[in-house]
């Protein structure tokens, strides 16, 4: 080999571990910060199922005790004889079809629920969400 082809193939070298270190500086620290966002998503998605299925827990622990305070709230409250129902029904009507702007016979009159009426059940919501 001649002297000219070793300058050369040094030369050739030389450009390639300036590319090599280069683009090394550029990529390695975005593979990092990349990392380090992943990892993140992961720690977020772990603790967020953490914490909704504690939330899930507590939630059901409180519902029965929730029920029977409204329960006991709704047996204080005294039943609406027929004539006070009706002329309540009959202004809940009225606002209905002011706020609606125009009367309409079609409209159904709006249903009152009593107190005593709470359905007694426990409706549980399952962890497997």
């Amino acid at each position: 080999m001649s002297f000219t082809s070793i300058v050369i193939a040094l030369l050739y070298f030389g450009g390639f571990l300036i590319i090599l270190f280069t683009a090394s500086a550029v990529i390695l620290p975005l593979l990092i910060l990349s990392l380090c966002f992943a990892t993140g998503v992961v720690l977020c998605g772990f603790l967020s199922k953490k914490s909704y299925g504690l939330a899930l827990r507590i939630y059901n622990l409180a519902i029965p005790h929730a029920r029977s305070s409204m329960q006991a709230a709704a047996d204080h409250i005294a039943p609406l004889d027929s004539t006070e129902t009706v002329s309540l029904r009959k202004e809940l009507l009225h606002r209905v079809q002011h706020f609606k702007g125009k009367s309409n016979p079609n409209l159904r009159a709006p249903i009152i629920v009593s107190g005593s009426e709470i359905p007694k059940s426990v409706i549980k919501v399952s962890e497997t969400t």
